[in-house]
């Protein structure tokens, strides 16, 4: 089984630091082992298979082919774009399998094949993607909404308004009984004891 490069985080692929996370993605030093190994252990053997010959003859584009094929067919992008990523970023001192072949026919080849992924990751996403459902349109609606009970508090006011209101022909409006001013209220008288 082929682990990620030591000198890259395993969830997004930055150089790994001596800090306590990773600067990029945040994830902590002490469970990047455990990402690796949960990533690893996802991926089917085949892709692991075809990983293995692509390294074996890293200038074939056929084997490139049938690796993206079986990619594709068992959803190991976000692995296979970190081999690629791992495989450019390899040291020509370090114990690579890369280190036989120039640096810059790996960086090239890394980079058509992680164009290469990254296509066929967004055509996938595209392909699988769900339309949402479409609300009816309704600007303003809230605005409309208030416009309504505004008008309406009008036409109510306006309505009142009117029953209440007396025809100034008829002279004043009577004062009701209860409105007239009533008499002082004569304090009752205090008893001395």
């Amino acid at each position: 089984m082929a682990a990620p490069a030591p000198a890259s985080c395993p969830k997004c692929g930055a150089a790994r630091p001596a800090e306590q996370a990773c600067p990029r993605c945040g994830l902590a030093r002490d469970r990047m082992a455990e990402l690796a190994h949960a990533r690893a252990a996802a991926v089917p053997p085949v892709v692991e298979a075809a990983w293995e010959r692509v390294i074996e003859a890293w200038d074939d584009a056929e084997r490139h082919d049938a690796l993206l094929r079986l990619v594709a067919q068992h959803d190991a992008y976000a692995w296979t774009a970190a081999r690629y990523r791992d495989a450019k970023r390899a040291a020509p001192a370090s114990p690579s399998p890369f280190r036989s072949y120039p640096d810059h026919a790996v960086d090239a080849i890394a980079d058509r094949q992680l164009d290469r992924m990254r296509r066929a990751t967004e055509a996938t996403l595209l392909a699988s993607a769900s339309t949402r459902e479409e609300r009816a349109r309704a600007p303003y609606r809230a605005a409309r909404a208030i416009l309504a009970m505004l008008v309406f508090a009008i036409v109510a006011g306006l309505v009142f308004a009117m029953l209440v209101r007396t025809d100034p022909a008829d002279g004043p409006a009577p004062v009701p009984a209860e409105a007239q001013p009533a008499k002082p209220v004569q304090p009752a008288p205090r008893i001395v004891r």
